[in-house]
């Protein structure tokens, strides 16, 4: 069976291309927020409204810079989509030269670098998340629903702290998206740079 030699990402190099992504997802978030504010300028102090009559909020509420600042923050994530689909790499990780592969050495494509590894895997942590915090309110017979938003909150963080746990202690250095999608994350080599001394082979 043909053998394929690559190198592992780095645990930290995979961690600066998460914070990467972020930092882009975030600027790509300030025309929305922008927009939404502007919207409510429409809204003057001395307008006797309630929050909780939102009939008031829509009918004065201008849409269209909220509409602009979301159709760009939507062509961000179409375009971090595609890039991921047919490259293997999201902005972030094209910028620190790294890729995602299946475990045998082929192209993850949608299916594993989106769906697989962002979509199930954000979908299945927010159901764990919701099932541990839930029984664990009803254990501590919580009854401020504003606790229940802070356990959510705290235990959202979990599935992220167990992936880095992952990056540094397993052999592979695969997570939680990389078990649920099949992949490994690795280095691409630059030009003409000689061979890299930390390899796992991969059947092909």
């Amino acid at each position: 069976m043909e053998q394929l030699e690559v190198e592992l990402a780095g645990g930290w190099e995979r961690i600066g291309a998460a914070l990467l992504n972020n930092i882009f997802s975030t600027i790509a978030m300030i025309p929305m927020i922008v927009g939404f504010f502007v919207g409510l300028m429409n809204i003057k102090d001395g307008d006797n409204w309630n929050i909780d009559e939102m009939q008031i909020l829509v009918d004065k509420f201008n849409p269209l810079w909220f509409l602009v600042g979301l159709a760009i923050f939507l062509a961000y994530c179409i375009w971090q989509c595609v890039l991921m689909s047919t490259t293997g790499q999201s902005l972030g990780k094209k910028l620190l030269n790294l890729k995602v592969i299946k475990s045998d050495g082929s192209e993850a494509g949608f299916v594993g670098t989106v769906l697989l590894r962002e979509v199930v895997y954000m979908v299945a942590s927010a159901i764990a998340v919701g099932i541990v915090a839930n029984l664990l309110f009803m254990m501590l017979t919580l009854e401020d629903i504003s606790k229940e938003v802070i356990l959510n909150n705290s235990f959202s963080y979990i599935p992220t702290l167990i992936c880095t746990v992952m990056l540094f202690t397993s052999r592979d250095r695969r997570t939680l998206q990389d078990k649920i999608a099949n992949t490994v994350v690795i280095k691409l080599p630059p030009a003409n740079a000689p061979k890299p001394a930390t390899k796992i082979s991969l059947e092909k």
